[in-house]
């Protein structure tokens, strides 16, 4: 069996993907903060670590790395309903765009130090990759985690502002996304 590590994205599906994981292979959580700094000692000895972790954490261990991406605008909006009532209480979601712009990038930083990406619209398709990738039949039955319930539409103009801010996420996103459309 294959050993990597899931570097979950917050609003991504990564929850989801998460326990599909846990359901099909010896998986550890890695809930240690700072999500940057030393490995965490527990769970450097499973064959798979899955955490909100930056890509370099685990760089030392040498595994394969994976990962879920989304439409960075539609992961930005996710986030704000989901978070920032707490983080950011009566702010706008122009600031809390600023606060998280290419939250994915800092994630990721640079896309080819991961061997599998999957995507949040194409959940299914990814799913399907995943088994090819990792050489194993995974259980399909799975209940979905963490889905917002959005409060009120958002503009097209902020959309756009939110679209500008995340240059480097689409270049991510936009990469994954003709993998899975050929």
């Amino acid at each position: 069996m294959r050993s990597f590590i899931f570097v979950h994205i917050p609003k991504t599906a990564g929850g989801t993907f998460r326990r599909i994981l846990d359901e099909n292979f010896d998986t550890v959580r890695d809930g240690a903060k700072p999500w940057k700094g030393q490995i965490t000692p527990k769970v450097k000895h499973k064959p798979v670590i899955t955490g909100h972790f930056d890509v370099d954490k685990y760089a030392d261990l040498n595994r394969l790395m994976i990962t879920v991406v989304r439409d960075p605008v539609e992961r930005l909006i996710s986030d704000y309903y989901f978070f920032a009532w707490k983080y950011a209480p009566g702010k706008d979601i122009r600031y809390w765009a600023e606060k998280t712009a290419n939250l994915q990038h800092q994630y990721i930083k640079d896309l080819d130090r991961f061997e599998w990406v999957g995507l949040t619209e194409r959940f299914d398709e990814s799913l399907d990759s995943f088994e090819k990738w990792c050489g194993k039949k995974i259980s399909r039955e799975f209940k979905i985690y963490n889905v917002g319930k959005r409060k009120k539409p958002v503009s097209e103009g902020d959309r756009e502002y939110i679209r500008c801010l995340n240059d480097k996420d689409y270049e991510i996103y936009n990469e994954v996304l003709k993998w899975y459309t050929g």
